[in-house]
């Protein structure tokens, strides 16, 4: 993509305005900076697990980060899925 996500430009803008390396901040994520840079490149997506502990490592409300996260919700996922037909 040519363009970052919302969630990718979030994720990016608050961790830097916190002034955190990607090292940093994937240290109390719990994950690798080559993850962190691989999410705010849009080469990986939060799993939902994941993007709750964003969240709180941002001192955010996890809704933020929904609000902002373009893709299909596991329940609208499952409805499409089983109205296939339509």
């Amino acid at each position: 993509m040519k363009f970052m996500s919302n969630l990718a430009s979030t994720i990016k803008r608050l961790r830097l305005a916190k002034g955190w390396s990607l090292r940093e901040f994937g240290s109390q994520v719990g994950v690798t900076a080559a993850y962190i840079a691989d999410i705010e490149a849009e080469r990986r997506l939060p799993s939902e697990e994941l993007k709750n502990r964003i969240a709180l490592v941002l001192q955010i409300p996890t809704a933020e980060l929904e609000a902002v996260d373009s893709r299909l919700t596991t329940d609208l996922r499952e409805w499409i899925e089983q109205r296939a037909d339509l």
